[in-house]
């Protein structure tokens, strides 16, 4: 009987060793019939497929067209800026005083345009001059938009700064900067600028306060030739094939992680594009064919990589698209998911002369030819079920940055902005270049009104602890450091003044916060001017003619500093409620007089 249990057990283990021996066979056989079930990759050859549309313009397109609210915007021959949709139409035209050189988004939907190289020009959304500004210096790339409605430019050895309504915050002298690398924000809003000298053969760059001062000289471990920005801080590429993650760390910029080119495998300078799925992965892209490689930007981890059909030496275009990663070359264009899995792929028709390429949600590849036309070609026939919407960059605050010891307002020390300092930062929100001075105003400033909002949240939640609050005793004082905030030229303080028009019954209050409102303009989301129709119905009904032509004012000035055919409707509507006849005459007047500039200005 043992003897038969022996065999048993023998026979078994047996059995076993074999099916282990040959599992690893059938394992790799079911992954390569698993491969071989995968769809093929559909590869569209646009020399054999007829174009789904063609627009002419007015004007070759003159450089990449930019993604907004409207469409894509691009500058054309003429003196004109131009909105065309996905699918070729038209949606608007306009001239401007000088000839753009390119266009570049900024927050809430406005966008800058740089015209013979030293003049700078705020556009809004629907291609309308807003201010247009001499540098006084050729700049050596594009504007950068910082977060509170700033913007940035630069030259070989300068760095400037402008605000919402075009006026010069600084200007400063910094060392001969490498015009190869853009000027790039850290994860805390300080700036990067990458110089022409270098350390040991290693790339030096300097780190810059959005508040206009130098603040440290950084050298690198290696020759910088690419940087981009990313949440997690500036992502940059080496000529060696290495990269790696610069980042603002307790007050410090280190490098957070670096990736050599042994763990890489690349061989010369990476092609990056961030923000690629979600805000902390990025793709690298190198060599002939390329390599991709999808990173976490946190930790530098490569999660996939693929290899394309691509030459990093000629990318001419990246984004990302509802359908994934999309980049070209000069021979074609290739779509990749978050698992690095081609998702299709185009070969471009034989070269005509196109300046331009940018590929649409929607799966349209968008040529933009020199012979005035625009010819777009459908890849895709439906998008996927996550499908981008555009969304525009929306403001933020510089909170790391500010003074930490500010004074703050209260019973027993009084005011923190004395009549003398009013009138000093006043003036500098007037006249401009005030450099320095500037962080100390907006740290102050920015500690007052959030001080003032919290004692507003507080009285009318507890009616009992008014008398304790500083800002609604002090009336003038409240309304000089909100008169502060509306000219500052910065956006940080619009949802304070928002509240209070919604909240506040005190009638001088509401006219002095009514024309804050339209002082700052500045509206994306549309929340000013939908206070103010709050304001012009409590107005209404009790009469108050100086207040609801107030409303009108502001009114006008949110629209026409925005321009965007929403808030011309919302502009409508609230003039229009004006003309009915329980207002006075003079009310209804200017109201119609009122609405006549807007309707000039949509034409």
């Amino acid at each position: 009987m043992m003897k038969h249990v022996i065999f048993l057990r023998s026979l078994f283990l047996s059995i076993l060793a074999i099916s282990l021996s040959i599992s690893p066979l059938y394992a790799e056989e079911a992954k390569e019939e698993e491969e071989d079930k995968k769809a093929p990759v559909p590869v569209f050859d646009l020399s054999q497929t007829q174009p789904k549309w063609a627009t002419v313009l007015d004007g070759s397109v003159l450089s990449q067209p930019v993604r907004s609210s409207t469409g894509y915007i691009a500058p054309i021959e003429g003196k004109m800026l131009c909105s065309f949709s996905e699918e070729g139409s038209v949606v608007w035209k306009h001239s401007v005083k000088s000839k753009p050189d390119v266009v570049y988004p900024g927050i809430g939907g406005m966008m800058y345009t740089i015209s013979r190289g030293n003049r700078l020009c705020m556009i809004n959304p629907t291609g309308m001059e807003v201010w247009n500004e001499r540098l006084g210096f050729n700049t050596i790339e594009g504007p950068l938009s910082g977060r509170d409605g700033r913007v940035f430019v630069r030259g070989s050895t300068n760095i400037a700064c402008y605000g919402l309504k075009g006026v010069r915050r600084w200007k400063i002298d910094v060392e001969e900067q490498n015009s190869e690398i853009p000027l790039v924000e850290l994860n805390d809003g300080r700036l990067l600028a990458f110089m022409t000298k270098t350390a040991d053969g290693k790339s030096v760059a300097c780190t810059v306060s959005p508040f206009g001062y130098v603040m440290e000289e950084i050298t690198f471990s290696g020759l910088a030739k690419k940087a981009v920005a990313c949440a997690d801080g500036v992502l940059i590429a080496f000529t060696d094939g290495s990269i790696g993650l610069c980042s603002v760390r307790d007050g410090a910029t280190v490098s957070k992680w670096i990736k050599s080119s042994a763990e890489t495998g690349f061989s010369s300078t990476a092609e990056i594009v961030s923000d690629v799925f979600d805000s902390h992965t990025a793709a690298f892209l190198s060599g002939t064919p390329a390599r991709l490689l999808i990173v976490d930007t946190r930790t530098g981890i490569i999660h996939s990589e693929t290899g394309t059909s691509l030459e990093s030496q000629s990318i001419s275009y990246k984004t990302l698209t509802a359908q994934g990663l999309v980049i070209a070359d000069k021979k074609g264009v290739e779509c990749y998911n978050k698992d690095a899995e081609p998702v299709w792929k185009a070969i471009f028709p034989p070269k005509k002369e196109w300046n331009y390429i940018f590929v649409t949600d929607a799966g349209y590849i968008v040529f933009c030819q020199s012979d005035w036309t625009i010819t777009s070609y459908r890849v895709m026939q439906s998008l996927t079920p996550d499908s981008l919407e555009y969304t525009e960059k929306l403001p933020s605050q510089y909170y790391s940055l500010y003074e930490k010891d500010v004074m703050t307002s209260s019973p027993l020390i009084g005011r923190a902005i004395d009549k003398e300092l009013y009138a000093d930062m006043e003036k500098a929100f007037k006249k401009g270049d005030f450099r320095k001075a500037e962080r100390h105003y907006i740290s102050l400033l920015g500690n007052e009104m959030a001080l003032l909002r919290m004692e507003l949240l507080s009285s009318s939640t507890s009616p009992m602890h008014t008398a304790d609050n500083f800002f609604t005793t002090e009336y003038s004082y409240t309304k000089d450091v909100l008169s502060l905030a509306a000219k500052s030229g910065l956006c940080t303080f619009s949802s304070t003044i928002e509240r209070m028009l919604i909240s506040s019954n005190d009638a001088s209050m509401l006219l002095a916060l009514t024309r804050d409102a339209g002082e700052i303009s500045f509206d994306p989301e549309g929340r000013l001017l939908n206070a103010l129709q709050s304001v012009e119905h409590r107005a209404g009904a009790k009469g108050n003619d100086t207040l609801l032509m107030a409303v009108c004012d502001a009114t006008y000035d949110i629209c026409s500093y925005m321009g965007k055919p929403a808030f011309f409707q919302k502009g409508n509507e609230i003039l229009c409620y004006l003309l009915q006849p329980r207002y006075s005459t003079k009310v209804r007047l200017y109201a119609k007089a009122t609405l006549d500039k807007i309707i000039k200005i949509k034409l």
